[in-house]
């Protein structure tokens, strides 16, 4: 996507016997004020043995001399054989950061 596009995708997983719509992971392409939501999946480099792990990047404001503040949520979560759990035995993440324009 270009400046201000939507962009994402749409997370479809299959049991075996049908399929599931579990999860929309949306963004926007907006230089400085850009958000996305994705997974890391078990197979990644960052990735932990059987665990989802949902990456979002947030913008919280714009700040003076040219900074903006930022959010990153990382919450984790399982497939349970029917549908994507959140793994109660991981503490989410929550991080606000200041970045450069």
């Amino acid at each position: 996507g270009g400046c201000g596009c939507a962009t994402g995708e749409i997370i479809v997983f299959w049991n075996g016997k049908k399929f599931s719509k579990e999860e929309n992971l949306i963004g926007t392409a907006d230089a400085w004020a850009s958000e996305s939501i994705n997974f890391i999946y078990p197979v990644d480099m960052e990735g932990k043995k059987n665990t989802l792990i949902k990456v979002s990047l947030l913008y919280v404001d714009s700040l003076p001399n040219e900074k903006v503040k930022r959010r990153m949520i990382k919450e984790y979560y399982y497939w349970n054989g029917d549908e994507l759990v959140s793994d109660k035995t991981r503490k989410k993440e929550d991080k606000t950061y200041i970045v450069d324009e």
